[in-house]
């Protein structure tokens, strides 16, 4: 489906001018309106050669109004029609494409970032900029939050890897923090889509890279859902164990172990109390309760 508006405003043509384009596609079949704003322009009737200097009045219409739109007859012929474009000239086409849609819907594009998303990523060999591939980086990952956040996690995978595709060693080394947290939520939207050799796989390449207790302990994070999801229980629990002491957090392991480890938790709890006191009732309170946890270990 495409806007006539929008296709005119990406044309850089008038509203008659882009109505008599598709004027024949309109007779022929090829394409069909899904609203009938399309004859306020004039789309089915002959439109006249303007006269040298006349002025053009076709877009003096309240555009928000029109609500003029179509649709291919059939994907097929959407496909033909796209065929017909020489290879080596398709990158370029998308890339101006994605950028003269991104230019005329700003920050407000809802989910039409999809849209212009994959123009940008599909014109990406012939971005050269280092600046526009690490912002179409930053929009990949916004867009793919977006798709994550309706479940569609297929999809948020595939805008994360295709932002990732982005980043060359040098812009990796500079954005650490960016490329590691695209490559982690990639991983979790892999093992979300049921995808978890390959979400493995990656965990395993991020584990090698991580450099910081808090970036192993997110990747653990990760791990635990994956192998919860795999029905790996005990490994699932290890990976938990695993990140808790890299915490610092040390949860004992046999019963002699939770014995002391128990003994060691009730002293300090006396000893605060020795010296922030609580009142009689909220004291005893405490004693009792206590006491009562530690005949059942």
């Amino acid at each position: 489906e495409f806007d006539h508006p929008l296709l005119s405003s990406l044309l850089e043509q008038s509203l008659s001018q882009t109505s008599a384009a598709l004027r024949f596609a309109l007779i022929d079949e090829i394409i069909f309106p899904i609203k009938r704003g399309y004859r306020l322009l004039g789309t089915t009737e002959l439109v006249q050669p303007a006269e040298a200097g006349a002025e053009d009045n076709s877009d003096t219409v309240d555009m928000p109004s029109l609500e003029v739109s179509y649709r291919f007859q059939h994907d097929r012929i959407q496909q033909a029609a796209y065929s017909l474009t020489e290879p080596e000239y398709r990158a370029d086409i998308h890339l101006r494409v994605g950028r003269r849609l991104q230019k005329l819907l700003a920050e407000d594009t809802g989910d039409l970032v999809f849209d212009v998303i994959r123009h940008l990523n599909l014109g990406a060999p012939r971005i050269v900029s280092r600046d526009e591939r690490l912002a179409l980086a930053v929009l990949n990952q916004k867009a793919a939050q977006k798709a994550k956040a309706k479940t569609a996690y297929a999809m948020a995978a595939q805008l994360l890897a295709a932002g990732l595709g982005l980043f060359d060693e040098a812009q990796r080394q500079s954005e650490p923090t960016l490329w590691f947290d695209m490559s982690l939520e990639q991983t979790d939207c892999l093992q979300r889509n049921g995808q978890h050799e390959k979400a493995e796989a990656l965990l395993n390449q991020l584990d090698e890279v991580a450099s910081q207790t808090l970036e192993r302990v997110r990747i653990s994070t990760v791990r635990i859902e994956l192998l919860q999801a795999m029905g790996q229980f005990p490994r699932s629990v290890a990976a938990g164990l695993a990140a808790l002491a890299r915490l610092g957090s040390i949860i004992p392991e046999t019963d002699a172990e939770l014995e002391r480890a128990l003994q060691a938790e009730l002293e300090a709890i006396t000893a605060q109390l020795a010296v922030r006191p609580l009142s009689g009732k909220r004291s005893r309170a405490s004693t009792c309760q206590c006491a009562s946890i530690w005949p059942r270990i």
